[in-house]
């Protein structure tokens, strides 16, 4: 008798099992076509032909060929045969990864490493999460970056040790990929040499596998052969097989060769000076979004006085980010370069750059804040920006949070602390404070009074032309006090700090010419002087001029 159920179990059974036969056996076809498609993509892509390779690259990639997704993530990002996509780059670039692909893995990484990209955020544990698979799975690339991650502590602990023994481990891979004739292993085995980087440092080494790359036309092999020409690194110096070979790299896009022979123009390196050319080059560069050629070409645009396009180059540089381009923006704003004075610009510039810790533009936020130039004023954030810029040693900051010190200014006063920091800032040659302590120590402010003292930080501040320390040495001298008396140095100094529109120093010419003891008095030129110094509001030279009216 028939098992009826028995025999729909068999028959279901063969049913499954040619079912899941099948399946495996259409998956593998389907790889093998992927593969198939890929080939062809590269094929294309090696000859130029950008969109008949993405044509194929999608194809592979709807058969779930995590290699197409790589490729296609890196067309869209630069833009070979498809309009420059970055956000599409970044979902291929994850559609890889995911489907495990160690270079998908790695180029994700690279992703999250950047400041922002593709839309994504910058953040370096997860560009650590990516490389560690990436690096996990052999793959030289991922153990590279990885190895870099501990080397610098980004997103990791620094440990050295680690990284040492991930750059062992990515040598051998480069070693076989070179030997193959892969050009980019060849030139990031030159690296490795050159830095000593998981081998002893061999300079000879490394030209020779940039050679090797560059004959292949690797633009960055290519650049590398330069440097190393140009430097005389592993190779005899010859200017013109570095320039030779910047050209061949620069002409293939390559950045970095760009800026370099932009400089090479600009400073004359081997070749006569081309300001004509440097700025060439370095456009080109700053075309692709190099925010240091942004930088260079802004610089060359301001030497030549054309303020407009140096606003243009560095405004876009410091929209990148760049703190040198920030800075430049503040100034500009501030002084009226190639854009309308603008107060507001300014101050939001000094914030961006003192926000990325850059102590003088911490010092003028601090001012802006202080005075309330461009922004309210506000006592408090002006002195714990000095503060910051103070703690890394910028005098100038010293001297104005000395100030908020002494005037309780954004915090309680503390004349004690104020001189220390007069005192530092006037130690690290910063002309202002150096007066200021001179001033102390003639009127005893804070400190023991003593006029030798002050004679000498007015002396030190006056050689650096400051008005203040001129006049007040001057008057020193005009009136023997802290140094023996000296009409001829007391005309000098006073004399230096009146051309520069010093009313107290105009004062004491009016003084110096009035005086019954000195053999050149000089009534009429005494009167000059107190009247120019009474114009700019001077109560002394007022008085003086009154009195002689009476005595008329």
């Amino acid at each position: 008798m028939i098992n009826l159920h028995s025999l729909f179990e068999k028959g279901l059974f063969v049913f499954i099992l040619f079912f899941s036969s099948s399946s495996f056996a259409q998956s593998r076809v389907d790889n093998d076509n992927s593969a198939i498609l890929v080939k062809k993509g590269n094929s294309h892509f090696e000859k130029k032909e950008y969109e008949k390779a993405i044509s194929y690259y999608l194809k592979a990639s709807e058969l779930g060929n995590a290699d197409a997704m790589v490729r296609l993530a890196s067309c869209y990002e630069e833009g070979y045969g498809v309009e420059k996509n970055e956000r599409k780059g970044v979902e291929y670039e994850k559609k890889a990864a995911s489907l495990g692909s160690a270079e998908g893995q790695y180029y994700l990484g690279n992703t999250y490493m950047n400041k922002s990209y593709g839309g994504e955020t910058q953040d370096y544990e997860k560009a650590v999460s990516w490389f560690r698979k990436s690096a996990e799975q052999g793959y030289c690339y991922g153990q590279l970056q990885l190895a870099k991650c501990y080397k610098e502590g980004t997103g990791v602990p620094k440990d050295i040790n680690q990284a040492n023994q991930l750059y062992v481990k990515a040598i051998s891979g480069l070693k076989e990929l070179s030997n193959q004739g892969d050009a980019r292993a060849q030139n990031r085995l030159g690296l490795m040499y050159d830095n000593g980087e998981g081998v002893s440092q061999d300079v000879n080494e490394a030209a020779s596998w940039y050679k090797k790359a560059a004959e292949q036309g690797f633009s960055s092999g290519q650049f590398n052969l330069g440097l190393c020409y140009e430097l005389g690194r592993g190779v005899l110096k010859d200017m013109g097989q570095a320039i030779g070979w910047f050209v061949k790299s620069a002409e293939q896009g390559n950045i970095g060769a760009q800026r370099r022979l932009g400089s090479i123009y600009e400073e004359g390196r081997g070749i006569d000076k081309d300001y004509s050319k440097a700025k060439d080059w370095y456009q080109k560069a700053a075309l692709q979004g190099d925010e240091r050629s942004q930088v260079l070409l802004g610089w060359l645009c301001h030497q030549s006085q054309d303020y407009t396009q140096a606003i243009k180059w560095f405004n876009n540089a410091a929209e990148l980010g760049n703190l040198v381009a920030e800075k430049y923006m503040a100034m500009a704003y501030r002084r009226g370069l190639g854009v309308d004075k603008d107060a507001v610009q300014a101050a939001k510039w000094f914030l961006k750059a003192a926000e990325q810790g850059d102590e003088d533009a911490q010092c003028e936020i601090g001012l802006c804040y202080k005075n309330g130039i461009g922004v309210n004023k506000d006592p408090s954030k002006a002195f714990d920006w000095f503060k910051k810029s103070a703690a890394q040693d910028f005098a100038k900051a010293q001297y104005y949070l000395g100030s908020c010190y002494e005037e309780g200014l954004g915090t309680k006063q503390n004349i004690a602390q104020a001189l220390i920091c007069y005192t530092r800032s006037a130690e690290q040659g910063n002309a202002q404070a150096q007066w200021y302590l001179g001033n102390c120590y003639e009127k005893g402010n804070g400190v023991d009074q003593d006029n030798e003292q002050a004679v000498y930080w007015y002396r030190k501040s006056a050689k650096q032309g400051n008005e203040y320390g001129q006049c007040f040495l001057g008057l020193c001298y005009l009136n023997g006090k802290g140094v023996q008396q000296d009409k001829d140095q007391a005309y000098l100094w006073l004399k230096k700090a009146a051309d520069q529109n010093n009313s107290s120093a105009q004062f004491g010419l009016g003084l110096f010419y009035w005086m019954d003891n000195y053999e050149n008095k000089d009534k009429s030129k005494a009167i000059n002087w107190f009247r120019k110094a009474a114009a700019q509001g001077h109560s002394e030279a007022k008085g003086m001029l009154l009195l002689l009216e009476l005595m008329e």
